[in-house]
Order: structure tokens, then C-alpha cells, then sequence
């Protein structure tokens, strides 16, 4: 059955084998706004730097720490819903109510 499909012919060769190659994705921009919407909350602003010069090593990088946490656990949250969205087929009915 694969002797007469070309190998130039990827996607029929996916048909006869039944096999789906994995996706392979990149950062999306998506995310940028919600992220700097975040970031430009009062919570999260960037204390003076007298009191950044009084903090030692490890008090700076759990500050930092802290925000990409908060900002990968709001990534996550986002992306699962947008597969329960998917998965589910409520995406047509999300689209018609807002559009």
C-alpha cells in the first residue's frame, strides 16, 4: 500500500498510515497584553530603589520570582480554558454571541 505514494506527499501518506505527526508551537503574542495589563497593576509595581538597594540577593529574586509565577499560573489558567472551549464546541456559540 505505501510502494505507490510519493514520499513528497506528506499528508496522503498520513491518510494510508493513520499516523498525525505532533504540533510543534511557539510562543504566541497573544498573551502580551493580558501580561502587561498584569504587570501594570499597583500590586505589582516595582518598589523605589532605595528599598530594591536594602534588599538582599534572595529577597530581589523571590520579587521577581513571585511575578512569573503569578503570570505562568494566569497563562495556564487561560490556555485551559481555551481547550475546554475547543474541546467542548462552545467556541461557534462564543463567536456568534460576540460578534
Amino acid at each position: 500500500m505505501l510502494i505507490g505514494i510519493p514520499i513528497t506527499n506528506f499528508n496522503r501518506k498520513e491518510m494510508y498510515v493513520c499516523i498525525r505527526l505532533p504540533l510543534v508551537q511557539g510562543g504566541t503574542i497573544s498573551f502580551l497584553v493580558p501580561t502587561l495589563a498584569i504587570l501594570n497593576l499597583p500590586q505589582w509595581q516595582c518598589p523605589a530603589p532605595e528599598v530594591l538597594e536594602q534588599m538582599s540577593h534572595e529577597n530581589r529574586t523571590e520579587l521577581w520570582q513571585i511575578r512569573m509565577r503569578e503570570l505562568s499560573g494566569a497563562i495556564a489558567v487561560s490556555a485551559l480554558f481555551q481547550v475546554i472551549v475547543g474541546f467542548g464546541g462552545k467556541r461557534l456559540l462564543i463567536i456568534k454571541s460576540v460578534a
